[in-house]
């Protein structure tokens, strides 16, 4: 799957905004314990939405018959110190016009699990 720039552009965003100083947070934090449950042809919009609540980013897409027409961008990062690595997650799930996952992907960076937790 292809970023795209908008997403590329947001990305970098949240690059630069870590890089910036010290205790910073960018994105909107997720529970992603969820992520194992997502079946690209089975899991919908509404259970994606449902999981991890409202995206970070959207984007509408032009569909084609290999790509989905909608876009959900979950992101989170944070760093501690000037001295400390950004640890972040982030997850891109695409729809079909059906509303149903026709691919995602999820990537961690940093040890994950000194991440504040997500508010419900």
């Amino acid at each position: 799957m292809e970023l795209g720039h908008r997403n590329a552009v947001g990305v970098a965003t949240l690059a630069f905004v870590l890089a910036a100083g010290c205790n910073v947070t960018a994105g909107r934090n997720f529970d992603s314990q969820r992520v194992p449950s997502i079946q690209v042809g089975t899991t919908r919009r509404t259970d994606i939405e449902a999981w991890f609540g409202p995206p970070y980013q959207r984007t509408v897409m032009a569909p084609t018959d290999k790509s989905g027409v909608r876009r959900y961008v979950y992101a989170y990062a944070e760093r501690g110190s000037a001295d400390t690595d950004v640890v972040g997650k982030s997850l891109i799930v695409d729809f079909d016009v059906e509303d149903r996952v026709v691919d995602m992907r999820y990537t961690e960076q940093g040890a994950i699990e000194t991440l504040a937790p997500a508010k419900e």
